[in-house]
């Protein structure tokens, strides 16, 4: 079946919300913060953000899905400089039970990581999955390719925070690590620390 790219809709949210979470089932981020509040809390907060971004940050934030057919398989959510003042941050409303202090300790360090690295400038990669069932089929290369298509028709430079996995993809398109980012989490049980690399590639 042949893979499309598509810009996405708002419809499309509470699908790309599924697939992701099936892609990262086992990211502490989809395990810790919900344990008392649940997944419907975790998916109300990733759909707020959709909707946030979306109506918000638009055009600063661009999302792209991969499609078979009437399926998403993959999506990829990236933001593009817009010169000017900073835009307002996401202030989320947290459902009840979430863990807090998980936020405040993730989030901080990586605001702080990303601090020491200049990028008024820069394109970023935030957000992007294959569904399993589709990986290892070039979906993920496809949606890369399509954000860097942008990124270079405007001569930019562009950064992404990457997993252990994902790490290895970025580097076929050019992407150098910068910088590694372990968080240690055994205050919220028996976890390995999370490690992500600060990627950046320059303009071409």
């Amino acid at each position: 079946m042949s893979i499309r790219i598509r810009t996405a809709l708002e419809k499309d949210f509470v699908a790309m919300h599924k697939m992701d979470f099936a892609a990262n089932a086992t990211h502490p981020f989809y395990i810790i913060p919900w344990k008392t509040a649940g997944l419907g809390a975790c998916a109300a907060f990733i759909l707020d953000r959709y909707e946030y971004l979306y109506h918000s940050r638009n055009p600063e934030y661009t999302f792209l899905v991969a499609t078979a057919g009437d399926e998403i398989v993959g999506y990829l959510i990236y933001r593009k400089p817009l010169g000017g003042e900073e835009s307002e941050e996401w202030n989320p409303t947290f459902p009840k039970g979430t863990n807090l202090k998980f936020f405040d300790k993730v989030f901080g360090e990586v605001k702080a990581a990303k601090k020491q690295y200049n990028l008024k400038d820069y394109w970023e990669l935030e957000g992007f999955a294959v569904h399993p069932n589709w990986q290892r089929k070039g979906i993920g290369s496809m949606l890369v390719n399509k954000f860097l298509e942008s990124v270079d028709a405007n001569h930019a430079k562009c950064s992404v925070r990457a997993s252990r996995i994902g790490k290895l993809l970025y580097e076929k398109f050019g992407f150098k690590v910068v910088g590694v980012l372990p968080i240690d989490l055994k205050e919220f049980g028996d976890y390995e620390p999370y490690t992500t690399w600060d990627m950046q590639r320059e303009a071409v």
